[in-house]
């Protein structure tokens, strides 16, 4: 591997090491894996969206959602108040694909 494709690089951020890393954990996971039981490859924001309808649907509280997420504004949290859970992490699964 060369020096700019190193994840010690410091053009790369924390964060983005640690997706990268878990990417590359769920890609050779899913080699090991039949097709039909291989773990999605979920984008950060699909995780965080599905971690906060979650919120909403156990909490029925948007105020709760929105503090866990940081939110300012309960306007942008509203669009975490899915009908049901598993449509959401559906969603995020399809996106995925």
């Amino acid at each position: 591997m060369n020096k700019k494709s190193s994840l010690n690089s410091p053009r790369f951020s924390k964060s983005a090491k640690m997706v990268f890393t878990i990417k590359r954990s769920i890609n050779a996971a899913n080699k090991r894996l039949p097709e039909n039981e291989q773990i999605p490859l979920w984008t950060p924001y699909q995780l965080r969206h599905a971690a906060i309808t979650e919120i909403v649907q156990q909490t029925g509280s948007l105020d709760i959602a929105r503090a866990a997420a940081g939110q300012k504004s309960i306007s942008v949290t509203q669009g975490y108040n899915h009908a049901d859970v598993k449509i959401a992490i559906e969603q995020a699964v399809k996106r995925s694909q």
